[in-house]
């Protein structure tokens, strides 16, 4: 018999991802931190890279902790966790859930 799934949020990570998209929401407004990464055409290009891979990385969870044995419930807030937060997301649930 198998453990059931768990859900816990991985706080560090969450507010750093938390920063960082307030940090682009807000930065794309000054010149100067726009221009760190090639202006706002370039910080943009660079945010819809990173959501997309996200996209993929979270649609990857969705099917894993369905197939771990996760209900719908807990897979969802897994897939949203990765969603926002990324590959760390998925070295939390190896911690917890092993």
């Amino acid at each position: 018999m198998s453990l059931p799934v768990r859900y816990s949020l991985p706080q560090r990570p969450a507010v750093v991802s938390a920063v960082a998209i307030a940090a682009w929401y807000f930065g794309r407004e000054n010149p100067n931190f726009a221009n760190i990464f090639g202006g706002t055409a370039n910080l943009d290009k660079w945010a819809h890279l990173i959501a997309r891979i996200h996209v993929a990385e979270a649609g990857a969870m969705l099917l894993y902790t369905l197939y771990r044995g996760a209900d719908l419930v807990t897979s969802v807030k897994w897939t949203l966790t990765q969603l926002v937060i990324g590959f760390p997301a998925y070295f939390h649930f190896k911690k917890i859930n092993n």
